[in-house]
């Protein structure tokens, strides 16, 4: 059997046409597609790591094993990402050792509507293990023109469309480039091309429960390289992200694989995947597949933060945001003070007090140290995106309103400028009253739950 599997390696190695796939599977591609699609870098708002270790084919001398770093999350402007993967392949007598670096743009086509698009360049050292090959002939001129170490390039492009209501639709291009790994100079047939392949993938998140941390994901992936069969998955997930998520995934004609995974502290991530193979490779091997997958989400410290770019279009792409998950029409602040004209009818002011009182329970308010603020009622002149909008508004009212601070919603990363906190709402109505004469007529009470 191992005499076989050399034989297929040797042949899809040396280029007699044959196509299959190369990019290996991936069984927590539901918990990080960026290592499919470099249009995924920084969906989760947040800068991931993920350590994987896949391990195939025990059976086979040496079998197959991939080894994954990767490290992604958003720059310093909202629409760019980053992402960064070093990884190490081998099956058989094949080894590649390679390292990317790539880019996404996100731009918003409509409300809650996003396009982004995704690039990654890469580095491959390819290496043939020249010890393990059994010929009759050592001083066969084919293998002595043999080298055994190669370096090239490759190139992935992505495209994602991505609906908050839960949907997203991606398709990539691994090794776009298609790039010929030449180990003979003296002979034609001794060469590796990297194939390339197209991937496409639907999920959509269904959330349950009052504070929506319970999803259920069904997913769908294709995978089609001109010459070969198209492997397509089925995968669905049920995820809770306050403990963990279980998965169960169907790869047509291969295997069916189940991944468990837990969260701890809100930051660190475990999980485990077991393949049960099925289909036409059954009858030719039986033995275990696994993959193992580390995770860590670095969090985000908002008083280190600074905002270089200070234009009006970024704040109001978040104010946006904030006003559809609310359903409410929440006006935020605009710097500039108006002066007051003519007395005010108290009857009237008496109801725009009432109504100016907005609940936020479904937000998520920390202090500048990283401390969760008490729950209770807030008098907020104005939320901004950058924090140096915020910092020109607490200026002004700080010898005014001694108490004032600024508090971070770590939901909708808005900075809220507070004059007045207190656990009834009536003096913060007061002080709502007074904020209103003074020249500010958009601010509000929070009533945080």
């Amino acid at each position: 059997m191992n005499k076989l599997l050399l034989g297929i390696l040797l042949t899809a190695t040396f280029g007699l046409g044959l196509r299959a796939q190369q990019v290996p599977f991936y069984n927590h591609n539901l918990r990080n597609p960026a290592v499919f699609n470099p249009a995924y870098y920084g969906f989760k708002n947040t800068v991931n790591a993920y350590i994987v270790r896949n391990q195939r084919f025990a059976g086979f001398d040496g079998g197959a094993y991939n080894h994954y770093l990767t490290v992604d999350g958003k720059m310093f402007l909202p629409q760019l990402g980053f992402g960064v993967e070093l990884y190490q392949y081998a099956s058989g007598i094949q080894k590649q050792l390679g390292g990317k670096l790539g880019l996404k743009y996100s731009i918003q086509l409509a409300e809650k509507h996003h396009l982004a698009l995704g690039a990654t360049g890469s580095i491959l050292h390819n290496n043939i293990d020249m010890n393990s090959i059994q010929v009759l002939q050592q001083a066969d001129p084919y293998m002595a023109n043999l080298g055994d170490n190669k370096v090239t390039g490759s190139l992935d492009v992505g495209l994602l469309y991505h609906w908050e209501a839960g949907l997203r639709i991606g398709v990539s291009v691994p090794q776009v480039i298609g790039n010929k790994i030449v180990y003979s100079d003296q002979n034609t047939r001794g060469y590796y091309r990297l194939a390339r392949h197209i991937m496409a993938d639907v999920a959509y998140d269904f959330k349950f429960l009052k504070d929506k941390s319970l999803i259920l994901t069904p997913d769908f992936l294709l995978r089609f390289i001109p010459g070969a069969p198209i492997q397509y998955d089925g995968s669905i997930m049920l995820e809770w992200n306050k403990l963990g998520w279980f998965s169960c995934t169907y790869k047509s004609d291969y295997a069916i694989s189940f991944n468990l995974g837990f969260s701890i502290l809100k930051q660190f991530q475990i999980g485990y995947s077991y393949e049960y193979v099925i289909g036409s490779l059954k009858n030719h091997y039986s033995a275990m597949n696994h993959e193992f997958m580390l995770g860590y989400t670095f969090q985000r410290k908002d008083k280190e933060v600074q905002v270089v770019d200070s234009t009006w279009y970024y704040e109001n792409l978040k104010l946006k945001e904030e006003i559809d998950r609310k359903n409410e029409q929440i006006k935020i602040l605009l710097t500039e003070k108006i002066t007051n004209s003519g007395p005010k009818d108290t009857a009237t002011y008496d109801a725009k007090l009432e109504k100016a009182i907005r609940s936020a329970s479904e937000d998520k308010f920390v202090e500048l140290d990283d401390s969760d603020s008490p729950s209770g009622y807030y008098v907020v002149v104005g939320a901004f995106w950058q924090k140096s909008g915020a910092d020109n508004v607490l200026s002004e009212n700080k010898n005014d309103y001694p108490d004032a601070r600024i508090i971070f919603n770590k939901r909708n990363e808005l900075n809220y400028v507070i004059l007045k906190y207190s656990t009834d709402k009536g003096p913060c109505l007061d002080i709502l009253k007074s904020v209103w004469d003074k020249g500010y007529p958009k601010a509000w009470v929070l009533e945080y739950k």
